[in-house]
C-alpha cells in the first residue's frame, strides 16, 4: 500500500467521496512492474531496438543500391548516345563492341535491381517483426494493468467499512503509521455519537445504520475519517488541536441545524450530537497510545455530552 502524505490528507485524497468512487475507484498513478515483468519488458525493448538498427542498415544498403542503379543507367544512356553517333562514323566491328558493352551494363543494372528488391523484402520482414513485438508489448502492459487494478481492489476491500463505505480501523493504523514514519505533523479526533443506544432502541437497527451512514458521509467530505467501532469514528487532520476543534465545533453547529429525517417515522427529525477527544501527535507515543489518549479524552467529554476536549486543555 502506498504511503500517504500530509498533503493528501489536507487535500482530501484519502477516502472515497461517494458511492460511485468508493472501494473500486483507486487511482493508478505510478505502477511498478514485478522483477519478472521488468525483465520481459527489458528484453522486448532490446529486441525492438536491435531490429530498428538492422532496418537502418538495410535502408543504407537500399540507398547505396539505388545510387549504383542510377550510375548504371547513366552509363547505359551515355553508351547508347555514343552508339548512335558511332553508327554513322565507325565500322561494324567497333559498333558490335559498343553494343556488347551496353548489354553488359544493362545486366549489371538488373543484378543490382534484384539485390535491391531482396533487401527490401528483408526490411519488410523486420518491420513486420517490430509490429508483432509492439503488439505483444501492448498486450503485456494491458495484462499488467488488469492485475494492478485487481490488486488495488483487493487491498481497498480490506480497508473499507462495509456499512458506511469509509475507511476502517486497519486503514487508520496504516495511515497514522506512515505519517509518523514521515515525521508529519497531525492530530487525531476520537468521535462518539451521543445517546446512540437510545436511537437504536427507539427506532431500530435500520435507523441506526442510516444515521451512521449520514454522519460518515458528512465527515468524509471534510477529513480522512475512519469507523473504529459501532458509533465511534476516528479523524486524521494536519491541523493542530485548536484548529481541529474549531472545525468540529462548526460541524456540531451544522448537525444541530441540519436534522436527519426518518422516512419510516413520518420524517421525524433526529438531531445528531457527539462527544470528541482530540490529541496531536507526540513523538514519544505509539499509534495505540495516541488513540488511547484520544479515547480517554472522548470519555471525559461524554460526562457532559455534546462536548469537545483537547489534550492541551487538560494540561493547561
Amino acid at each position: 500500500m502506498e504511503k500517504i502524505t500530509s498533503e493528501q490528507i489536507s487535500n482530501g485524497q484519502l477516502w472515497p467521496r461517494n458511492k460511485e468512487d468508493s472501494m473500486y475507484d483507486t487511482p493508478l498513478e505510478k505502477r511498478q512492474l514485478s522483477p519478472e515483468e521488468s525483465e520481459i519488458e527489458k528484453k522486448r525493448l532490446e529486441q525492438i531496438q536491435i531490429i530498428f538498427q538492422q532496418i537502418n542498415i538495410y535502408n543504407k544498403k537500399i540507398l547505396s543500391h539505388l545510387d549504383k542503379i542510377d550510375s548504371c543507367r547513366w552509363k547505359i544512356t551515355t553508351l547508347e548516345i555514343e552508339l548512335n553517333l558511332l553508327t554513322r562514323l565507325s565500322g561494324p566491328e567497333k559498333i558490335e563492341k559498343i553494343q556488347n558493352h551496353v548489354k553488359s551494363e544493362c545486366r549489371k543494372c538488373l543484378l543490382i535491381e534484384s539485390e535491391k528488391n531482396k533487401v527490401l523484402i528483408e526490411k519488410n520482414q523486420l518491420e513486420g517483426k517490430v509490429v508483432k513485438l509492439t503488439a505483444e508489448k501492448t498486450q503485456l502492459e494491458g495484462k499488467v494493468n488488469e492485475l494492478w487494478i485487481l490488486n488495488n481492489k483487493l487491498i481497498q476491500a480490506g480497508y473499507i467499512d462495509k456499512l458506511t463505505k469509509i475507511w476502517n480501523r486497519d486503514k487508520f493504523n496504516e495511515d497514522a503509521k506512515n505519517l509518523i514514519e514521515d515525521w508529519a505533523q497531525f492530530s487525531i479526533a476520537f468521535l462518539d455519537i451521543d445517546h446512540f443506544k437510545d436511537i437504536n432502541d427507539t427506532y431500530g437497527h435500520s435507523t441506526w445504520d442510516q444515521v451512521l451512514r449520514f454522519l460518515a458521509n458528512k465527515l468524509r467530505l471534510i477529513w480522512s475519517v475512519y469507523r473504529r467501532w459501532w458509533e465511534e469514528f476516528l479523524i486524521i487532520d494536519t491541523a493542530d488541536e485548536a484548529s481541529l476543534k474549531a472545525k468540529l465545533e462548526n460541524l456540531k453547529n451544522w448537525t444541530l441545524w441540519k436534522a436527519y429525517s426518518l422516512p419510516e417515522f413520518h420524517n421525524e427529525k433526529i438531531f445528531i450530537k457527539f462527544s470528541v477527544g482530540i490529541i496531536s501527535h507526540k513523538p514519544w507515543l505509539t499509534i495505540t497510545q495516541l488513540t488511547q489518549y484520544a479515547d480517554d479524552l472522548m470519555y471525559q467529554a461524554k460526562e457532559n455530552r455534546d462536548t469537545i476536549i483537547t489534550f492541551d486543555e487538560t494540561i493547561s
